[in-house]
């Protein structure tokens, strides 16, 4: 879900500062606000603070996010997040490792519990929300913890269509191309039909070819046979044929 900027009295900025990761232009701020959210922190420990001082932390981030360009809020639902401090410390470093690939500048919370909506959400807060909320998405369904992009992000995901432009020109060649085609057809229907009866003849003269090879066979094998007889056995098989 993306939103307009949080406003400095945001409660739900920086509400989960635990688990905060700030990606800015360079380490030193980076190095600034997670100083900052220490004491911040500390203060809300301690009972003897009357001001946390997360007002001011507020403030100094979203004006250094404002000056990276246009600030938005996404919130990306991890309904099925596993509440172990493991799964959290694995989910913050893939989720810090992508967005730094991409260099999306702003401060990613993982809110294990909303007071609003009892479900655990990742909130970003920065430039390029719409990037970041589909980078996120995409990592806590890889992980399991949503079904989907658009349950992720609860909503649909448009597709990217590509319009093709055909110019005049190239309508000109449709016709021509045609021609060509229906004459590539014929010509390959005659190969076809040529080598069908290419085929049907030497079949034939296959076959010829067999039975004079089967008939010369067989006469040798009678001469052969009849070269193995004695006399008297030639003798004896003329006077039994007449």
């Amino acid at each position: 879900m993306l939103q307009p900027m949080r406003s400095v009295s945001s409660r739900s900025l920086l509400r989960e500062a635990k688990y905060a990761i700030f990606i800015l232009d360079n380490e030193d701020k980076e190095d600034y606000f997670l100083a900052l959210t220490q004491e911040m922190l500390q203060n809300r420990q301690n009972p003897k603070k009357l001001y946390s001082g997360a007002t001011r932390v507020r403030t100094e981030l979203l004006a250094a996010l404002s000056q990276l360009g246009e600030v938005k809020t996404a919130n990306v639902w991890a309904r099925k997040l596993i509440i172990e401090q493991k799964a959290i410390e694995e989910l913050r470093h893939l989720i810090e490792m992508r967005l730094r690939e991409y260099e999306i500048y702003g401060v990613t919370e993982i809110h294990l519990q909303d007071a609003e909506v009892n479900s655990s959400h990742i909130q970003f807060v920065g430039v390029r929300a719409e990037e970041a909320e589909l980078i996120i998405a995409e990592i806590l369904v890889k992980m399991g913890y949503e079904d989907s992009l658009q349950s992720a992000i609860s909503r649909k995901i448009a597709t990217q269509e590509t319009d093709i432009e055909i110019s005049k020109e190239d309508t000109q060649d449709i016709p021509l191309q045609k021609q060509e085609i229906k004459k590539e057809q014929k010509r390959q229907r005659y190969s076809i039909e040529e080598l069908k009866e290419s085929k049907e003849i030497l079949f034939h003269q296959l076959v010829e070819f067999i039975q004079k090879k089967s008939f010369t066979m067989a006469i040798r094998k009678r001469k052969l046979e009849i070269k193995k007889l004695s006399t008297a056995e030639l003798l004896n098989r003329f006077y039994r044929r007449r």
